[in-house]
């Protein structure tokens, strides 16, 4: 099966967003980086709290602490996610520089799949795939031991149906997991 379709830079941005999402590593920083401050301005709120006897400026700092852990355990995770789409649209607008698109092709054979564009052509075999990941949007093969992904985007190929099918036939062949999240966002 051979598809063409172009990959905007939004396209690209969503494959960043969908990696950095399946990383333990940035889960993990989002989870403990929350809980930490949140955990420390509510110990700080609490001690000025105690220490307050009496002490109205005190008091209201703390109250004022204990609020804040709260808006940080809640909105931390919008304001990191935020920076992330931030750093990777910026990196990305580098890369793409002036062009909109990049025209890509993508042609399976019976053991890989051969990526290309204007920039670079790869050969990928399925058994160095990791996993196979179809949300609403997009189609990503994680390749393994990477943070490399061959990211198809669905509303431009004509065949979504097929080549969902060849994917997952793909995954039972070659003993690779196949994840159904159609309901993904960052």
């Amino acid at each position: 099966m051979e598809l063409h379709f172009p990959v905007s830079i939004q396209d690209s941005l969503r494959m960043n967003l969908f990696s950095a999402s399946q990383s333990p590593m940035v889960r993990k920083g989002l989870l403990w980086r929350r809980w930490v401050l949140s955990l420390l301005f509510f110990a700080y709120g609490i001690f000025c709290y105690l220490d307050s006897d009496g002490d109205s400026a005190l008091f209201i700092m703390s109250i004022c602490l204990i609020i804040l852990a709260i808006l940080i355990a809640v909105f931390y995770p919008r304001y990191k996610h935020s920076v992330y789409k931030r750093v990777y649209l910026k990196s990305l607008k580098e890369h793409y520089r002036d062009k909109e698109f990049f025209q890509y092709s993508i042609v399976f054979s019976d053991t890989n799949v051969a990526v290309s564009n204007e920039v670079v052509q790869s050969r990928i075999e399925f058994s160095s795939l990791d996993g196979i990941y179809e949300t609403g949007d997009y189609f990503f093969a994680q390749v393994r031991n990477s943070n490399s992904y061959v990211t198809i985007p669905k509303q431009r190929i004509n065949n979504v149906k097929e080549v969902a099918g060849l994917l997952k036939t793909i995954a039972v062949r070659e003993n690779i997991a196949y994840v159904e999240d159609l309901n993904w966002r960052w």
